[in-house]
């Protein structure tokens, strides 16, 4: 689908100085289309400014935007004020565009993929087309960068304290995050299902079928960008890898390093930043039941969760 080339079209980037929000803003820069106008809005003081070709853009405050100029709302921020302007934009017949999980939005909304469901899906995708899918499970980290630019400021605070021998103060999340991990990414439903892990189940049977079996840990790991994903799957008839090595290898964004080599495998601080591409690594098909596989991925969460984004606003086209 192609750009919008109609004039000028005002799109509100709602969180522009959060992490998800520059790097949505960098995308759409290097897609270089024409006629679009970019006006970063920040949920806080709007104290910073974005960057957008090669000028300085000053952030809005979201309570001090007037929409009657707005054609399009692009929200890079899951928090609850961000969910409440999403409801008011929605409610002015302003189209919006969303990442999963916004409660009691309606009107024109488009509602795109995370980026752990859209990582999977895209390397899933060739698997399910050609050997079929039964079931999925496995572990999924989330980069800190999620939750804004304060918890990267917290992993950092925090890990320049522990190498001072100081306290590690924990705001963001509930527990220190520096060199640790916490597994509960959302709130914990009475089933002892996280938010993030009851979403992307549901979005991965949406997309393959709901008799998919899936069992995910999504876990808060102490990076500032790079997601990963360890992954284990079964497939309804047999496969090798070879056949996986292949396949991956001709979808368009994924890029196979699985070189047993030290260094072979893909890490999410050595290759997957600043890219929009999925890394996938450590290929492995069960040597006794040919239809169970394993592998690793990893991707810059920001990138990824920008590139949907941006193709969310192309469908307003």
């Amino acid at each position: 689908m192609s750009l919008v080339t109609r004039g000028t079209w005002r799109i509100a980037v709602v969180g522009a100085d959060e992490p998800i929000g520059e790097a949505l803003i960098k995308t759409i820069e290097e897609r270089e289309p024409d006629g679009w106008d970019v006006l970063p809005v920040s949920l806080g003081e709007a104290e910073g400014c974005a960057s957008y070709r090669d000028e300085a853009l000053p952030c809005i405050r979201a309570d001090e935007l007037d929409w009657r100029g707005i054609d399009v709302a692009v929200f890079a921020s899951r928090g609850q004020s961000a969910q409440q302007i999403a409801r008011r934009a929605a409610e002015r017949s302003i189209p919006v565009v969303i990442p999963q999980g916004f409660q009691g939005v309606g009107g024109p909304a488009r509602e795109v993929a995370d980026a752990p469901a859209a990582a999977l899906i895209r390397v899933l995708r060739p698997l399910a087309s050609r050997v079929g899918l039964r079931a999925l499970s496995g572990f999924v980290g989330v980069p800190v960068s999620v939750r804004g630019r304060a918890a990267i400021d917290e992993l950092v605070d925090q890990t320049r304290a522990l190498f001072a021998m100081e306290t590690a103060e924990a705001g963001v999340f509930p527990v220190r995050i520096a060199f640790n991990l916490i597994p509960q990414v959302g709130d914990i439903g009475a089933d002892g299902h996280s938010t993030m892990e009851s979403t992307l189940a549901g979005t991965l049977r949406g997309v393959f079928g709901e008799a998919l079996a899936t069992q995910f840990t999504a876990v808060w790991i102490p990076t500032f960008y790079g997601g990963t994903a360890v992954l284990h799957g079964q497939s309804e008839r047999t496969l090798s890898v070879a056949d996986l090595r292949d396949w991956l290898a001709r979808v368009p964004g994924v890029t196979v390093m699985d070189d047993p080599l030290p260094g072979g495998a893909p890490t999410p601080a050595t290759d997957a930043v600043d890219s929009a591409d999925v890394f996938v690594g450590r290929l492995r098909v069960d040597d006794r039941e040919a239809t169970r596989f394993s592998l690793w991925l990893t991707y810059d969460h920001p990138r990824l969760e920008a590139a949907q984004l941006l193709v969310g606003l192309e469908k307003f086209d």
